[in-house]
């Protein structure tokens, strides 16, 4: 008798715990996609993002972007619409297009710096970008917590302590250089800031 006894409560036990594991919620994150068509990417290219499944992410990014091409006139090529990008890591997400292609960048520490990075990408080979209007997205929902890295104090680069601060800086686009009078050089992303008196977009190495 106490076998069976002893048999029973193992098979219910091990019921229990397969049945505490389905219930549990998983560990996951939001998921992201971009979908276009190849060739036409100014004029399909649709992103969807912060979806619970990949599937999810997928399938709204490939709607997206067949309603895109028939908008566009583009209905015999709507069907040729395919994922080309899932996000694989936290941060900001953004696209920008020229005439013919369109530049993107994705996992970014802000939103503002995926703007930044697509929008340098886009005028580095492609022509005529767009300035206003730009997709961008934030996407780190359930994603594990990122460690900030600790920086060598030994070996801190700074401007001069405790003087008047002189520096020169170079730029290519947003990606600059500052070099201050101790030799010490800081790399850093050149916010790009609308100015209101020429309505232009420009890159603004002392801020917006």
């Amino acid at each position: 008798m106490a076998t069976k006894i002893e048999e029973f409560l193992r098979g219910f036990l091990s019921i229990l715990s397969v049945l505490t594991c389905l219930l549990l919620p998983s560990v996951s994150h939001a998921h992201s996609a971009v979908a276009w068509v190849q060739g036409h990417s100014v004029s399909t290219i649709y992103a969807g993002w912060n979806f619970p499944t990949q599937k999810a992410a997928d399938a709204t990014a490939l709607d997206g972007c067949r309603k895109a091409a028939t908008e566009s006139g583009l209905s015999k090529v709507a069907s040729k619409c395919q994922v080309q990008h899932r996000q694989e890591h936290p941060g900001g997400g953004a696209i920008v297009c020229g005439i013919n292609e369109c530049s993107m960048h994705t996992g970014s520490d802000t939103e503002q710096g995926a703007v930044d990075r697509a929008y340098q990408h886009c005028v580095q080979n492609y022509v005529e970008c767009q300035k206003t209007e730009i997709r961008s997205w934030w996407d780190d929902a359930g994603y594990p917590k990122q460690v900030a890295k600790k920086e060598a104090s030994a070996k801190t680069c700074g401007p001069p302590p405790g003087r008047t601060v002189r520096s020169t800086y170079q730029c290519n686009n947003g990606d600059c250089t500052r070099t201050f009078e101790n030799g010490c050089k800081v790399r850093f992303q050149a916010p790009y800031c609308h100015d209101p008196a020429t309505g232009k977009w420009e890159w603004k190495a002392d801020g917006c």
